[in-house]
């Protein structure tokens, strides 16, 4: 049964965080680009869910 989303269930918003760890981040850039990688993850079994 396929039925029509409403037209809020058509947004989502993805959050990625990651904490400074100085063993492995060599700048902040480093911190964005893990944060980034966590984001577009949790974004993608998010949009596994829905289907």
């Amino acid at each position: 049964m396929i039925t029509e989303r409403q037209e809020w269930e058509k947004y989502s918003a993805a959050v990625g965080m990651a904490v400074y760890d100085s063993d492995i981040d060599k700048s902040i850039n480093d911190v964005f680009k893990r944060a980034d990688e966590l984001m577009y993850k949790d974004k993608q079994k998010s949009k596994m869910g829905r289907k």
